[in-house]
């Protein structure tokens, strides 16, 4: 049973993290569940709550627990609903819960729940609780606070770990007094033959794509390219949602070479990265970014186009600067105007980075063999 609190199956770096993991383990002949935890109809686009995806069933539970008189009821119906999907593996002799995500609020009760009937349980973490973003929600700031409380938990509740970063295996090594497994399972992203950019005598378009939250450095992206602008013919598309993407579209909405193309589906989305120029992950220099790792990263380098990057975190553990991509200081608006303007006047060069980043995103962040590491980790335990 994979369960978390995502938009499945059609969402951004975390829903798609967790379709591939569920794949492989459908392609490997194990019964596979996705739950999904208050998501209501805002979070699925509308679609069906219930479905299968993939040839794998997905369901979702408590997508009505919001504030309100009766949110008591509401509750004590999430914990019934929670109650009576583990209760469907009663009968399984080896069950397993991937949890996407870590102890919090809304799986406080079912992650015992799920270990008092048998549940082998496994956390999947991409980020560090201990380290926030500066301009999250007031709600967001108290859930973290209370995650932090709880982060124990994550080890001392669990059978086994699975991290994304070097951090987060230092970090919950130095807490892992009950011997718990460990794992790091990086981004994973699939290449694709369908580029069809070109740099040569048209406007070059840069992409970002991501949730605006303040350590991916939106800001300092928007202001490069004016910057660039000013000498070349180019085009920022900006792909994505998030809380904070009104607020850049009014601020921005006087630059011409700015496009807000929002969330897009998953066959547009691939067709506007294959379309696109230069591929931009430009992260700022704080905690909360060194801790993870960018998902879209890999979904760029999968293009076969240049992509320019912050040195964050492991970055530099696969990547090379002006060898198989263009790596910068983190929030750094001389340097990654100075790369952008290097791809843009050096088409040559930026085909050969493209390519040769495209060949670390085939070596190391190849689904297929990310996903089986998954697999072979949950069947040692």
């Amino acid at each position: 049973m994979v369960m978390g609190k995502l938009p499945y199956p059609h969402g951004m770096a975390g829903t798609k993290r967790v379709h591939q993991f569920v794949e492989k383990f459908h392609q490997e002949g194990h019964q596979v569940m996705v739950v999904l935890i208050r998501q209501g109809e805002d979070a699925t686009k509308g679609e069906p709550t219930n479905g299968t995806f993939d040839g794998v069933p997905y369901l979702h539970i408590g997508k009505d627990l919001s504030p309100g008189i009766t949110f008591p009821l509401r509750f004590v119906r999430y914990l019934r609903e929670a109650w009576q999907v583990l209760r469907s593996y009663r009968y399984e002799k080896r069950k397993v819960l991937l949890y996407y995500g870590i102890v919090n609020l809304d799986n406080l009760m079912i992650i015992p729940m799920a270990k008092l009937m048998g549940f082998k349980i496994v956390f999947d973490i991409v980020e560090d609780v201990q380290y926030s973003d500066l301009d999250a929600s007031l709600k967001r700031k108290l859930n973290l606070l209370l995650m932090k409380r709880l982060d124990i938990l994550n080890l001392s509740w669990c059978d086994g770990l699975v991290v994304i970063s070097s951090h987060l295996q230092r970090k919950y090594s130095l807490m892992n007094r009950w011997n718990r497994k460990m794992v790091r399972i990086p981004i994973s992203a699939s290449i694709r033959d369908d580029k069809t950019s070109s740099m040569k005598g048209r406007t070059v378009t840069l992409l970002y794509a991501g949730s605006y939250v303040y350590k991916d450095g939106v800001d300092i992206l928007i202001e490069a390219t004016s910057k660039v602008a000013q000498k070349h013919k180019v085009r920022l598309e900006l792909l994505g949602a998030g809380r904070r993407m009104k607020e850049y579209r009014d601020k921005y909405a006087h630059l011409e070479e700015i496009d807000f193309l929002g969330y897009l589906d998953d066959e547009t989305y691939f067709q506007r990265l294959s379309q696109a120029d230069i591929m931009c992950v430009p992260r700022i220099d704080s905690d909360y970014a060194h801790a993870g790792f960018p998902y879209k990263l890999g979904e760029f380098l999968g293009t076969g186009n240049p992509v320019i990057c912050s040195e964050t975190g492991d970055i530099a553990e696969f990547l090379s600067d002006g060898d198989n991509a263009m790596l910068v200081k983190p929030g750094n608006l001389e340097e990654l105007v100075e790369a952008i303007t290097f791809l843009i006047e050096n088409p040559q060069k930026a085909s050969e980075i493209g390519q040769k980043g495209q060949a670390v995103c085939k070596a190391s962040f190849n689904p297929d063999r990310n996903s089986g590491a998954l697999v072979e980790f949950v069947n040692s335990l």
